[in-house]
């Protein structure tokens, strides 16, 4: 609101200067009170516009309706003085709607638009501040396009030899005060149209085209942000295709590797069943080797019946109550001229389906009884770690044979029983090492636990 209280000043200052120096050619000695009236009557005007309308535009209009400040002077002189004439401005109208007139202040020439007219333009030489003239109330040349220079010299010098003044009696200044008005009321609507609306319709259009810019910019966003997503899609499709590609080899590559595993397989099945004839094979020698060493114990005991009697060695003693032997035979030993023991081994085979699995030996004692379980009474490892029963009487990694609660050797059947104690089943087994085949001692008792599955 400042700003255009600011604005009215300057426009009002600027008109009231011109007017000022209009009456400045006249002496009399109520042209200050003309001056004062005009500054009241521009006040009044500026008072009565809403504040909607306080622009540059209705106080220009403001202007225009004052008219020229020379029209002041005739306001001092109604009765028209013969020395004294109302001057008019001079005009030069080119064809294309522009005219030319003169600063007020310094004579320079101003080119402008005749729409402009009752506008203020500023001169380029001296910056004074010009109402673009009324063509009605000035004097107009008339310049054609194809006159020469010589031409337009002629025209306004003919201008300017024509009387500069007129004599106006009260019914000339009454038609001329009717004309005025009847001319501002005919251009009334064009100013209002041309001062008002023009301006606000100039903005609009303005904003429209703003708007018109802004979506562009953002059509042209969306565009790159499309090209960029496009982009964005083919990166990631040839990724993906890379991908596809690495994915092809790799399946080639564990093709291979099965082709590879599956021949592995079958190899390893070859060399199987290869071992397993080797294995059949080494059982089938065993148990020759066993029927020929069961047939020099045949023949050798005959000498050895003929000098000693059978030994029952059944350890421990049958009244440990506590322990009684699970086994479907009775061992018959024989002493040998050494002095140890050997063994009947040719028993048949009665199958025991608890005893099938791998014992692991966790204690070594004289005597069944003295095993206390979680307490090891045998110092040092054990030299038998563990027993490995296969159904049909074989053994793994032990060349001996088994039936229902023996283990049978090339000379010893030490016998085995299996017993729960405090909510454990634990294996008593006899170990007839070279103690009993050699020395004739009492064989020791390994105590083993089956491994769980």
């Amino acid at each position: 609101m400042e700003n255009e209280n600011k604005k009215w000043e300057d426009i009002k200052n600027d008109y009231l200067k011109k007017v000022e120096k209009a009456l400045a050619s006249v002496k009399h000695p109520q042209k200050n009170q003309i001056l004062a009236d005009v500054t009241s009557h521009l006040d009044k005007r500026f008072r009565d516009l809403p504040p909607q309308d306080q622009d540059w535009e209705h106080f220009q209009q403001i202007i225009t309706e004052m008219g020229p400040p020379s029209d002041y002077v005739d306001l001092l002189e109604p009765n028209g003085d013969s020395s004294k004439q109302i001057k008019k401005q001079l005009v030069i109208k080119y064809p294309d709607n522009r005219i030319e007139f003169k600063c007020e202040s310094c004579e320079h020439k101003i080119l402008t638009r005749q729409e402009l007219s009752g506008n203020t333009v500023k001169c380029q030489k001296c910056g004074q501040s010009n109402i673009v003239p009324d063509l009605e109330n000035a004097q107009i040349i008339e310049k054609a396009e194809n006159d020469t220079k010589e031409q337009a010299k002629s025209k306004i010098s003919q201008a300017n030899d024509q009387p500069k003044q007129f004599q106006r009696s009260n019914n000339a200044l009454l038609y001329s005060g009717l004309f005025i008005i009847v001319m501002l009321a005919a251009l009334c609507p064009w100013l209002v149209l041309h001062l008002y609306y023009k301006p606000k319709l100039d903005t609009l259009y303005k904003a429209e085209i703003v708007d018109i810019k802004k979506e562009i910019a953002n059509t042209d966003s969306e565009l790159n942000n499309i090209f960029d997503r496009l982009e964005y899609d083919q990166q990631s499709l040839q990724e993906l295709k890379l991908a596809k590609d690495n994915l092809l080899t790799e399946r080639e590559k564990i093709i291979a590797l099965l082709t590879e595993q599956n021949t592995a397989i079958e190899q390893l099945k070859k060399a199987n069943a290869s071992l397993e004839t080797k294995f059949e094979n080494l059982r089938n020698k065993t148990i020759s080797v066993q029927k020929q060493n069961s047939e020099i114990q045949t023949d050798v005991k005959p000498d050895i019946i003929q000098k000693q009697t059978p030994v029952e060695n059944n350890f421990p003693p049958p009244n440990q109550n506590i322990f009684f032997w699970d086994s479907p035979f009775h061992i018959t030993s024989y002493r040998k001229p050494n002095g140890g023991f050997m063994d009947l081994v040719n028993y048949p085979f009665v199958d025991d389906p608890k005893v099938i699995g791998t014992w692991f030996s966790i204690d070594s004692v004289n005597h069944p009884k003295e095993f206390i379980p979680g307490k090891k009474r045998f110092k040092g490892d054990l030299f038998l770690k563990k027993l490995t029963f296969l159904p049909k009487g074989k053994m793994l990694h032990y060349k001996a044979g088994w039936t229902k609660g023996l283990v049978l050797g090339d000379e010893t059947a030490s016998r085995y029983i299996i017993k729960q104690i405090s909510g454990a089943v634990y294996m008593f087994f006899e170990w007839k090492s070279g103690d009993y085949t050699i020395r004739g001692n009492a064989p020791a008792y390994y105590v083993l636990r089956k491994q769980r599955m």
